[in-house]
């Protein structure tokens, strides 16, 4: 993979020489994680839905149930998008994939607006995740929340706590930003300068 454009051109021109090419499975659900690189989400969503409906049988059928759900959640249609991380979670709960689809079920109730909902799958999320690389993100959210709700201590325990987990550099910047506009609401400028200087 890398040059995703040629990879799509490529695997349309395979496909189009033997149409009942022995891993066209394989050659499908490339075209389809390649047209998703490409932003090209409903290209990828009918390649992603041909894999896991047609080839259920094959091996790629469990990542693009799962791609197909992302392709859902970046066209912002949060509740397909919700109710397809459901379903992969049911069926692939073993699957390396399952913990990112937790969290991401969590985002998909987020963007529908059901912010108690989220909040209840993204602590779910942590809770059977701690050690994710995305548990940070789920805190700043669930301070996002919380913060929208008037609860600004609890805002600021939960931006503390994406601070304590962070693994990337934007983890931590948008969960020191986001605690400090709390602290700033409560005039709390100690515990400002106290956060940035940590």
């Amino acid at each position: 993979y890398g040059d995703w454009s040629s990879d799509v051109c490529s695997s349309d021109l395979a496909l189009a020489v033997h149409p009942e090419h022995g891993m066209i499975s394989h050659i499908t659900y490339i075209m389809a994680y390649c047209h998703f690189q490409l932003e090209q989400f409903e290209d990828a969503l009918e390649k992603f839905g041909l894999v896991y409906t047609k080839y259920a049988e094959h091996g790629y059928a469990e990542p693009a149930q799962y791609w197909h759900a992302m392709a859902q959640l970046f066209l912002t249609r949060y509740t397909p998008a919700r109710e397809e991380f459901a379903a992969f979670i049911k069926k692939y709960g073993a699957s390396d994939l399952a913990a990112d689809a937790s969290y991401r079920y969590g985002v998909a109730y987020y963007g529908e607006g059901n912010f108690p909902a989220a909040a209840k799958a993204l602590r779910e999320f942590i809770q059977k995740y701690p050690k994710n690389l995305v548990v940070s993100e789920a805190w700043t959210m669930i301070g996002d929340i919380l913060a929208s709700e008037a609860k600004l201590d609890e805002a600021a325990a939960a931006y503390n706590s994406g601070i304590a987990t962070f693994q990337t550099m934007p983890q931590l910047n948008l969960a020191t930003f986001q605690c400090a506009r709390v602290f700033e609401l409560e005039q709390r400028w100690d515990d400002i300068i106290a956060l940035c200087q940590d």
